[in-house]
């Protein structure tokens, strides 16, 4: 079956799928789409907004994780 990319909400449920599945980048790339075809779409701007914060949240996290088991083996 194909896809038409440019059909409506198509990017839109994209990024929803690939939310649910944890990748971030991925998600937020077809919610940005889903602007581009869509500018007024307000959900998918709330997402991006969200996983945007989220994906920042992690890598600082993920940072701090780092951060203290580099401390644990100089220790």
């Amino acid at each position: 079956m194909a896809v038409d990319p440019a059909a409506p909400n198509v990017h839109y449920h994209l990024g929803l799928i690939y939310k649910e599945r944890g990748e971030l980048s991925q998600a937020i790339r077809h919610f940005e789409d889903e602007l581009t075809l869509n500018p007024l779409d307000q959900h998918a701007r709330y997402w991006i907004e969200r996983l945007v914060a989220r994906a920042a949240s992690e890598q600082k996290h993920a940072a701090q994780r780092q951060a203290e088991g580099d401390s644990e083996e100089e220790a």
